[in-house]
């Protein structure tokens, strides 16, 4: 724990240069556009109700956990020392910022999507293409040739966050989306989220029962944490891409549940109520 605290003594004059203004920028401008377009032009025209109030706090929430993962100190730490930190970066732009984000896009966005496509395609191929883009490029990033390519190179890093981000947001669609038509049914949904998180353990238990490490960069790095070895850091990294991945997924399968639980209580009570004996007594008297 000392050389952690030695280590930001050492680089505090760096700490500055940490906050990559070029990312904030950009995020500030994604909020400013989101504004204009969602809320702004709405009111001014008249001519459809702006973006619900919980809707823009989804936006401004996801671009802010966006900046505060690939934007903040995080970066650093992520970049040249410790591979845990990489692992809660790719935990806050896949887990947290994806669906914050698809949860921020108005229903009026969506609508000449739901009216040209098929409602079938939103059903089978969005999820078929969403869910397999996102379990393949999040296992192959982390093979060794690939995040080493992108610790060595910013313009690399970059695109391949930029990657697991976008297919994030698509595995996150036929989940969240705001549009009704473009979601999958509630036993859908669990089912979907199920399989892509099971599709995706095997790349991490192979991290976290590995004996060696797996990245040059890592293993190669100054310890900050006396003990915390670069294959323990493994180690660690590997468990939060579990751990952090099966609570993620307990939400929406939460949520899907009690909309399901709500749709069959609610589908017996009609039925109950269609073939109640009072009505059954009722219906001949009137016809008498």
């Amino acid at each position: 724990m000392i050389e952690f605290f030695e280590w930001i003594w050492l680089h505090g004059s760096d700490w500055i240069d940490w906050f990559h203004p070029g990312i904030a920028a950009g995020c500030a401008l994604c909020a400013g556009l989101y504004w204009w377009f969602a809320v702004a032009t709405p009111r001014r025209r008249r001519i459809d109700s702006p973006s619900h109030q919980a809707q823009q706090w989804f936006c401004y929430s996801g671009l802010a956990t966006v900046y505060a993962a690939v934007g903040s100190p995080l970066d650093v730490l992520a970049d040249s020392s410790l591979f845990t930190a990489h692992m809660l970066q790719h935990l806050l732009l896949c887990w947290l910022a994806a669906p914050l984000v698809v949860r921020a896009v108005p229903t009026r966005w969506l609508l000449p999507l739901r009216l040209r496509i098929r409602h079938q395609f939103f059903q089978l191929v969005c999820p078929a293409i969403g869910g397999t883009l996102f379990v393949v490029w999040l296992s192959i990033y982390h093979l060794p040739f690939l995040m080493e390519a992108g610790l060595n190179d910013e313009t690399i890093h970059f695109f391949e966050h930029a990657a697991l981000f976008l297919t994030a947001v698509a595995f996150y669609w036929p989940i969240y989306a705001a549009d009704r038509g473009q979601r999958l049914s509630a036993v859908g949904r669990m089912v979907y989220v199920f399989i892509v998180n099971l599709l995706c353990l095997p790349i991490s238990l192979m991290l976290l029962f590995s004996s060696t490490p797996w990245y040059v960069t890592y293993a190669a790095a100054p310890r900050l944490m006396d003990g915390f070895s670069a294959i323990w850091d493994q180690k660690v990294g590997a468990l939060l891409m579990i751990v952090a991945g099966w609570v993620a997924a307990a939400l929406p399968i939460i949520q899907s549940f009690e909309e399901w639980l709500f749709l069959s209580e609610k589908q017996v009570g009609q039925q109950k109520n269609s073939f109640s004996p009072m009505r059954s007594i009722q219906e001949p008297t009137q016809q008498d």
